[in-house]
C-alpha cells in the first residue's frame, strides 16, 4: 500500500511539471571586443608641431582660421633678418623658438593675429663669431656680415658675396625710418632686428602701430 502511494504521487508530480508553460530565456548575445564587425576606434592622431617649420611658426591646423579671418601677407620689397651678430646666445633654433612665442604673445594679447607668411626670412651672423653648428634644425638663409660687406652662407662650404641693403634699427622711429628708405631700393633689402625686442618684432611683421598691440585687459595671460 506505501509503495502504490508513493508511485500515485510520483506520476502527479509528473504530469504537474508536464503542464507548466516553458520559458525561453533570451540570452543576450555575448560582446567580443575582438569580433568582427566591431566598429573601429579612429584615433584622430595630433600633428607634430614642428617648432623650425619655414624657420619660424609651428605648421598647426587653424579650424578657425578661415571663420574668424588671417590678415593677408604684406607685401614688401625687404625682409626681415634675425641679427645675431652681438646676441649672446647664437644658436639660431633656441633663439627663433623664444621669438616666436615672445611675439605671438604680444599679438595674441593685443586680440590680433600675424600676417600670412610673416616671419624670420634670414640669419644674420658676424663673420668673425660664425659657427655652422649654431643653425642646426633651422631652414633658413645664412647671412654673413664680413669686412667688405655681406655673403651668404646658406650652402656648406660656400661664401658668396651678396650686394644687399641692409638697416639694423633699435626702436620703433628707427623702424619706421628703415622701412621708408628701403622702400625704393632695388636688389636684395633687409631689415635686420634682434632677438631680445618682441614687440618690435611684432609692429614690423603685422604694419600695426604700437598703440594698436596695447594688450587689452582681458587678454592678458593669453
Amino acid at each position: 500500500m506505501h509503495r502504490s502511494l508513493c508511485a500515485f504521487l510520483i506520476l502527479v508530480l509528473a504530469d504537474a511539471v508536464s503542464l507548466r508553460p516553458a520559458v525561453h530565456v533570451r540570452q543576450q548575445p555575448r560582446i567580443s571586443m575582438m569580433a568582427d564587425g566591431w566598429p573601429a576606434v579612429h584615433v584622430r592622431q595630433q600633428p607634430r608641431i614642428s617648432m623650425m617649420a619655414d624657420g619660424w611658426r609651428p605648421k598647426t591646423v587653424d579650424p578657425l582660421g578661415q571663420a574668424m579671418g588671417v590678415p593677408r601677407a604684406v607685401e614688401r620689397n625687404y625682409e626681415f633678418w634675425l641679427d645675431l651678430r652681438d646676441a649672446e646666445n647664437t644658436f639660431a633654433q633656441m633663439v627663433v623658438l623664444k621669438l616666436f612665442y615672445a611675439v605671438r604673445r604680444v599679438v595674441d594679447e593685443a586680440g590680433k593675429a600675424l600676417p600670412q607668411g610673416a616671419g624670420v626670412q634670414g640669419l644674420l651672423f658676424d663673420e668673425a663669431r660664425y659657427d655652422r653648428a649654431d643653425t642646426i634644425g633651422q631652414d633658413l638663409p645664412i647671412i654673413l656680415a664680413t669686412a667688405t660687406g655681406f655673403a651668404n652662407a646658406t650652402a656648406a662650404g660656400q661664401l658668396d658675396p651678396l650686394p644687399a641693403e641692409v638697416r639694423a634699427p633699435r626702436d620703433l622711429e628707427a623702424l619706421c625710418t628703415a622701412k621708408e628708405s628701403l622702400e625704393a631700393v632695388d636688389g636684395t633689402t633687409a631689415i635686420a632686428l634682434p632677438p631680445d625686442d618682441a614687440m618690435l618684432w611684432a609692429v614690423a611683421l603685422t604694419g600695426l602701430e604700437e598703440c594698436e598691440l596695447e594688450a587689452l585687459e582681458s587678454n592678458l595671460g593669453a
